[in-house]
């Protein structure tokens, strides 16, 4: 039977009192128990917590409370708990009762999965999995933070019975170099700690920050290990590509404002092959050119400053190029198109940011 830690959170007799009750799966006891000293060191006003386990009935020892001497530190006006102390342990022996708890956890715990991106490492379970369609993460990159939107997934890590644990350094190591495999960086490995540090979610950790950028999709991963390689956490966030709505009219209305639209085509990582979801883009391209027939354009390339300024003059071409393709195997002329390639040479916004990066990398209709 799953346990639960319930924690009760009473603070100094001068402040107001509050309570608040946390639901912790049952391997977090050995995590909780076993950090290692420095996750402990004293900040600022202290408060005491109690912990109570209460167990299945079926067990002899009922429950064992816990005091912890916890501490906690303002950030931007907000309370924010950071570190936390073990007192004393009361109660009976609390080893017997985590094999027995532990044993009946792993009868019932659910098949868990790698994430598509990333495999577990060798003589490591997976023991929690948490997948969201749509949510956030603050990514530490030495500075500061990056806050991430997308697709989420979450797994914790534990080193099975009997085997042979790997150290903290080999665990960040080992998805440091699978990251760089995947043609990402490494944006930061060591200590989250000092100045900056607040923002991350697993401040005062060792771990390990990577991104990928994989066919027009952008990957973040966070790997944290811990009790001295026991365990570790893995979070990934898949930024979304840059979508784009727009029909015929609003080309027409850009062209005939401007002169010009900018159109943002997903397009396989290093190639001219336009992606499938981008075909909405080239029907709407179709339809404009078939209500207006004596409209001619140029179909223009544009990059981003990443790699090779010659081979991105070369790569905006060809995706011109296959623009215009799709475009003519509707049934359009091939006389009212021209392709060229820009390059990096027209940028529209900044190469120092992803996001100004997302959006030179684009295809230009000019109206002729």
């Amino acid at each position: 039977m799953r346990g639960n830690l319930i924690l009760t959170t009473t603070e100094k007799p001068s402040l107001r009192t509050n309570e608040v009750s946390v639901a912790i799966p049952l391997f977090a006891i050995r995590k909780f128990l076993y950090e290692t000293p420095r996750r402990f060191t004293p900040r600022g006003n202290n408060f005491v917590v109690s912990l109570k386990f209460m167990t299945d009935p079926k067990f002899s020892l009922t429950f064992f409370k816990i005091k912890i001497l916890l501490y906690k530190h303002f950030l931007r006006k907000e309370v924010v708990m950071r570190k936390f102390f073990l007192i004393c342990i009361i109660g009976f022996s609390l080893l017997p009762l985590m094999v027995m708890a532990e044993d009946s956890e792993e009868s019932e715990s659910p098949q868990y999965k790698d994430t598509p991106y990333f495999s577990g490492m060798p003589n490591y379970s997976i023991c929690d999995s948490k997948d969201f369609e749509f949510d956030y993460y603050n990514f530490y990159n030495g500075k500061g933070c990056t806050r991430v939107e997308g697709k989420k997934f979450y797994r914790i890590y534990t080193l099975k019975e009997n085997a042979k644990q790997a150290s903290i350094l080999q665990i960040l190591q080992n998805y440091a170099n699978a990251v760089k495999k995947m043609g990402g960086i490494v944006v930061f490995q060591g200590l989250c700690e000092g100045e900056g540090s607040e923002c991350a979610q697993h401040s005062d950790y060792d771990m390990m920050i990577g991104k990928v950028l994989k066919d027009n999709s952008e990957l973040w991963v966070e790997v944290i290990a811990y009790n001295e390689g026991d365990d570790y956490e893995l979070t990934i966030v898949v930024k979304e590509t840059m979508k784009q709505d727009i029909t015929a009219n609003d080309m027409l209305d850009s062209l005939n404002a401007k002169g010009y639209v900018a159109l943002y085509i997903n397009f396989d990582t290093g190639k001219s092959t336009i992606k499938p979801e981008s075909k909405p883009i080239i029907d709407q391209i179709v339809q404009l050119l078939k209500s207006n027939p004596e409209l001619n354009l140029s179909v223009e390339g544009h990059t981003d400053n990443v790699g090779n300024p010659e081979s991105n003059k070369k790569l905006s071409l060809e995706r011109a190029k296959s623009v215009i393709n799709a475009i003519v195997s509707q049934g359009i002329d091939s006389k009212r198109l021209t392709a060229v390639g820009h390059g990096q040479e027209k940028p529209i916004a900044d190469n120092n940011t992803e996001e100004g990066r997302a959006r030179n990398r684009r295809v230009e209709l000019i109206k002729k």
